[in-house]
């Protein structure tokens, strides 16, 4: 029974944090997308050769 329970909390703390890394990704995908449309292309540069 603990074991299952164990289980439970582990699947779900993994589920908080693949949306929290999901939301944050496309937070930083659209802060870039801002910048270079600003005109940071030295900023997108930078990103693309760093990816």
């Amino acid at each position: 029974m603990g074991s299952n329970i164990f289980l439970e909390i582990i699947s779900i703390w993994t589920l908080i944090l693949f949306t929290i890394h999901t939301f944050w990704l496309s937070t930083v995908q659209i802060t870039a997308v801002q910048h270079s449309a600003a005109g940071g292309s030295a900023l997108r540069l930078h990103c693309s050769s760093v990816l």
